[in-house]
């Protein structure tokens, strides 16, 4: 499917509405929605819900954010984590770079 595929529909939303991914995937399996979402929310999507590739969409790349110098430990858990996931991706493609090489 393309993206002008897509705009043919009446309930597609170019931009997710702001609201959360449960509630995202709700309004689609009631048919009020059509939109795009990462392919790390497959795993949530309902058997309700149909996921298809969208061939003609750039791949993107997810930015965290946080403010400078967060104490509250959720923040800092968070961002040891990402931190910590980012390592193992990093690792992991040179790892595959090595293999294939």
């Amino acid at each position: 499917m393309t993206v002008a595929e897509l705009g043919q529909d009446a309930n597609f939303a170019p931009e997710c509405p702001p609201v959360g991914l449960d509630e995202i995937v709700d309004r689609v399996a009631l048919g009020r929605l059509v939109t795009v979402v990462g392919t790390g929310a497959a795993e949530r999507i309902s058997p309700e819900v149909a996921a298809v590739p969208v061939s003609d969409l750039p791949p993107t790349r997810l930015a965290l954010a946080w403010p400078e110098g967060a104490s509250r430990p959720a923040v800092t858990a968070f961002v040891r984590s990402a931190r910590a996931a980012e390592a193992r991706r990093a690792l992991d493609a040179k790892e595959r770079d090595a293999a294939g090489a």
